[in-house]
């Protein structure tokens, strides 16, 4: 027996000894904890020097890795002239990383045969139609599907829609149109329909504010009771909400814009006034209505992820919420752009290195958020700041992280 044994011990020692040469050069990792140190020492030495050249006065950064742990930086001020510092709690405006919540929305709705995807809209619609005049001729309206609306591929204009700073008397919020005067133009140009649906992908916020009105007919109720019912109370995200209601604006960030002595700079941040800005009244509840944190942004993204791996962590906490197939759809182009990328439900999707990245960014004036997830990694990135006008601090601070998740072997 003993002879049996032996090379069996040997074997096991060598490649032991493998392993813990292997871990001194740096060439494999022992798992999540040498990841989650790499990952804090690249946030602890970058981050700071990033946001000083480009003066960002607040930065959130949550990473969370495959076991479901999370590793949470908070930087600098949640607002300046009353010392407020950024915390766990601190709630930013997200802009159009509201798209992949709203999306997840509808599957929630889907999966409990309430909605169907791949049904007409004007199924759905009572207080709305599109005039004829906005139909490009050769385009049908009755083409036009929520799944094609939350891909960008239904074949609607406006990209964007305008905003409104909060000022003056009126409580905040007063000024927000509601979705069908975004949809008639309120903002700007009215939907149009311009290209026959399900032919191209153009981003269109207008196809979510279209959306936003579909669910309010359907359910009865505003868009933002909706998302909370449906998904973000169900998915513990306490600190998030579409609407400014009295929690979100005591714990809201300030943003922040470079004052007129900005030119004068020295690049590296020295010198640069801050002005604060007021917060923006978001036009469409739907296409860019969300108010979170990073924390709360990470427990979306993993409940995004599908579970067909045996290595899945999350497997108790959240995958219950969304069906596999809604989880799968997702991350799955609906009209792929190339071998590398494409477009799913909400989320922009990159093929690298035999993973699926799955993201979105949100940014406006005074606000730079990105929020990303790795579909077999089980990672996520969430990152967030009150003030990045040149993308030179979040953007590059995601560009490293993203690099040094994607060199972790799996």
């Amino acid at each position: 027996m003993s002879s049996g044994i032996r090379p069996i011990n040997l074997a096991r020692g060598a490649a032991r000894r493998f392993r813990g040469v292997a871990h001194r050069f740096g060439i494999i990792g022992d798992g999540n904890r040498s990841l989650g140190s790499r990952i804090e020492r690249l946030i602890d030495t970058q981050a700071p020097a990033l946001m000083n050249t480009a003066s960002v006065p607040g930065l959130a950064v949550v990473v969370r890795l495959s076991d479901g742990s999370m590793i949470e930086r908070y930087f600098g001020f949640a607002d300046i002239a009353s010392g407020r510092a950024i915390d766990e709690r601190t709630a930013f405006q997200v802009m159009s990383i509201t798209k992949p919540m709203t999306a997840a929305v509808c599957l929630r709705l889907a999966d409990s045969g309430i909605l169907d995807l791949d049904a007409p809209v004007g199924r759905y619609l009572r207080s709305w139609d599109m005039p004829r005049d906005r139909r490009t001729e050769g385009c049908e309206f009755q083409h036009v599907t929520v799944r094609r609306l939350l891909s960008h591929s239904a074949g609607l204009n406006v990209h964007g829609f305008g905003w409104a700073p909060a000022h003056g008397p009126l409580p905040f919020g007063h000024a927000r149109p509601t979705a069908i005067e975004l949809l008639n133009g309120a903002c700007g140009e009215p939907l149009c329909l311009v290209h026959p649906p399900g032919h191209q992908q153009q981003y269109s916020g207008g196809g979510y504010a279209l959306v936003e009105v579909v669910l309010e007919d359907l359910c009865s109720r505003s868009f933002a009771e909706t998302a909370s019912a449906t998904l973000l109370q169900p998915l513990g995200m306490n600190d998030s909400d579409i609407s400014p209601t009295p929690s979100v604006l005591a714990r809201l960030a300030t943003r922040y814009l470079p004052g007129a002595d900005s030119r004068s700079s020295h690049g590296d941040g020295s010198g640069v006034s801050l002005l604060p800005q007021p917060p923006w009244v978001i036009a469409s509840g739907a296409a860019s209505g969300l108010y979170t944190t990073g924390r709360d942004l990470c427990i979306f993204l993993a409940a995004c992820v599908p579970s067909g791996h045996r290595r899945s962590p999350l497997s108790s906490t959240h995958l219950g919420l969304l069906s596999l197939d809604s989880r799968r759809s997702m991350l799955t182009p609906q009209m792929p752009l190339s071998q590398e990328r494409g477009i799913g439900l909400g989320f922009h999707l990159w093929f690298k290195r035999t993973d699926t990245i799955f993201a979105h960014r949100g940014y406006k004036d005074g606000w730079w958020s990105e929020a990303i997830g790795f579909a077999r990694r089980y990672c996520a990135i969430a990152l967030l700041c009150n003030g990045d006008v040149k993308e030179r601090c979040g953007k590059i601070l995601t560009t490293r992280l993203r690099q040094c998740i994607m060199d972790y072997a799996i």
